[in-house]
């Protein structure tokens, strides 16, 4: 009897559609989400920078964005939606899209205050966000909100210290959390490393991670590396330590360099003066000089 197949070979049929075109929809997500993601960084008179995002699906929920503020200020930030997929990539979005309105002039703490208001309203979404949000001027005023997001790394005179601890809740997480910014003043040729834990959590066939201290003794001596050059290092040295394990986490870089021509002034961070010594300018020299190939596994970058 011939209906039995007849009924199978249809049902297949129509699986393979309907693959097909939650693939395709998967597809245009995922353009979407790579061209919000600036590509091509225009030139701050007071900063230079770079990023890097490679999602372990076609989707992901990290993000990382620079902008222009009204007054004269350059905004960036870095943010990393909890999950993975269609789901976090939606609130990326949105989350990006109340940011980018900041351009207006809002307040920074306004607007993370709302944005965790918004989502604690709102808990069927399920989801929260750790983000580093900040503000530089062309004098190194650097105002900063972290919301429970890992320390960037700041490279000053050779030494890579984890100097934004202080913070607060996710997004989305405490209803009753409340933002305030956090201010300090960076030197010339301050360089802040931003990261999402696909970097320190990555793994090795063995599941060892990657680590901060790793990443903080890879950055340190780097005192006048191109901020290229730099990426390129932390990629390659992610990707040699997870010697082809699959990855469970997005990976994200973004990274700042306050390159303002007037004397350094005084600074809020207490950094160990033995950062100017002569070894890690020689290893900065050094790594600087050394030629780095990008990686083949992160080969398209934001």
């Amino acid at each position: 009897m011939l209906w039995p197949n007849i009924l199978d070979n249809a049902r297949l049929v129509e699986r393979e559609r309907e693959r097909q075109r939650l693939e395709q929809e998967i597809n245009i997500a995922r353009d979407i989400q790579q061209a919000l993601l600036p590509r091509d960084f225009r030139e701050y008179p007071h900063l230079s920078v770079t990023g890097f995002n490679l999602p372990c699906l076609a989707v992901g929920g990290d993000y990382f964005d620079v902008f222009p503020l009204s007054d004269g200020r350059t905004a960036f930030l870095i943010a990393d939606v909890s999950g993975k997929g269609l789901g976090a990539a939606i609130l990326t979005t949105m989350l990006q899209g109340a940011l980018s309105g900041m351009t207006l002039g809002i307040d920074p703490a306004s607007v993370f205050n709302h944005v965790n208001r918004f989502l604690c309203d709102h808990s069927e979404v399920g989801r929260y966000a750790t983000m580093f949000f900040g503000t530089l001027d062309q004098d190194g005023h650097l105002e900063f909100i972290n919301a429970g997001h890992p320390s960037p790394i700041l490279i000053r005179r050779g030494v890579a210290e984890e100097a934004f601890t202080e913070g607060s809740y996710p997004v989305g997480l405490v209803p009753e959390a409340e933002y305030t910014a956090v201010c300090l003043k960076l030197e010339p040729g301050d360089t802040l490393v931003l990261f999402s834990d696909g970097v320190t959590e990555a793994m090795d066939p063995d599941e060892q991670m990657f680590g901060i201290t790793r990443l903080k003794e890879l950055l340190t001596g780097q005192l006048e590396c191109p901020l290229e050059l730099l990426q390129k290092c932390v990629l390659e040295a992610v990707e040699n330590f997870a010697r082809g394990a699959h990855q469970a986490d997005d990976l994200t870089l973004l990274i700042v360099r306050f390159r303002a021509t007037a004397a350094a002034a005084t600074t809020d961070i207490d950094v160990p003066d033995s950062a100017s010594s002569s070894s890690s300018a020689s290893a900065a020299a050094s790594a600087a000089s050394k030629p780095v190939s990008v990686p083949s596994a992160f080969a398209a970058s934001g």
